[in-house]
């Protein structure tokens, strides 16, 4: 497996961790794009700020149909685009300890 290969499927499993617990513990809010409000599922919590994004925000810039922005201690660590299809693009991931504490944030209620 490659490099770039292996990145994008350990990234992918973080995605699924933290889609899961957003999806269970976060809220919907505004992000802006281009100076609109647009809603999106966000979370604060654990040292992270997490937004996921569907399709049904229609977001102009999104080079796929689902995105994740994960910020830990307030620093993006994690921009993942995704689609039912199984393309990802990965444009942001930064190894390090958020790694172990997303996986020990997810298992805390």
């Amino acid at each position: 497996m490659t490099t770039k290969a292996a990145g994008i499927e350990q990234a992918s499993k973080l995605r699924d961790l933290a889609v899961a617990v957003i999806s269970q513990r976060g809220s919907w809010g505004p992000a802006y794009v281009a100076g609109k409000p647009i809603k999106v599922l966000q979370l604060t919590a654990g040292g992270f700020d997490m937004i996921l994004s569907t399709p049904f925000q229609h977001l102009p810039c999104a080079p796929l149909s689902y995105g994740l922005d994960l910020c830990y201690k307030r620093k993006k660590v994690l921009n993942i685009w995704w689609d039912i299809n199984g393309n990802v693009e990965l444009l942001t991931f930064r190894r390090g300890q958020w790694e172990t504490e997303i996986a020990a944030f997810v298992g805390t209620p």
